[in-house]
């Protein structure tokens, strides 16, 4: 705890998880996890900011707020965060206006995401199939391609640099 106290990310990041999920006897208090989440999130720890845009998703310590979930999961999908990419293309697809831009975004994120290699044991490319296939449906076929083209061949990072990582 005192390494949380000096500023060290980790630390910040275990501390904001035993809390959240009363880990090793640790009681769960959402509040005060979350609040351990946004001091690492906010120091760019990309786990911190992919957990915190969870918590935002849920409302797990923090008022409910898609806006902020997606925020977060973008600073995390920026970094590289897997989870995080696939995250904000879902958030965009579920939560937000619907439209083709949004749409088109998911699809660069899902890209990035799909992408990375998955752990053993991880679903991710099979959670990943069900909002691409929607987005393969739900766009025009020439859109759809050229997000995709455009994920494949950027550097790994944010959708478009004309959102600068924010929605």
């Amino acid at each position: 705890m005192l390494a949380a106290e000096r500023g060290h990310l980790m630390c910040q990041f275990l501390v904001g998880q035993a809390l959240l999920r009363g880990l090793d006897g640790t009681q769960v208090d959402l509040e005060e996890g979350a609040s351990w989440m946004l001091r690492a999130a906010e120091a760019g720890f990309a786990e911190a900011q992919a957990q915190l845009g969870l918590c935002y998703l849920a409302g797990q310590g923090v008022r409910q707020n898609y806006e902020d979930a997606l925020s977060w999961s973008i600073a995390a999908a920026d970094q590289g965060h897997a989870w995080a990419q696939y995250r904000a293309a879902h958030i965009l697809i579920r939560h937000g206006q619907r439209r083709e831009p949004e749409f088109v975004e998911a699809v660069k994120w899902l890209v990035r995401s799909l992408n990375k290699p998955q752990e053993e044991g991880e679903r991710r490319h099979d959670v990943i199939k069900d909002d691409f296939n929607f987005l393969q449906s739900a766009l025009p076929a020439d859109v759809f391609k050229a997000a995709c083209n455009e994920a494949a061949t950027s550097n790994g990072h944010g959708p478009s640099a004309s959102q600068g990582g924010q929605t």
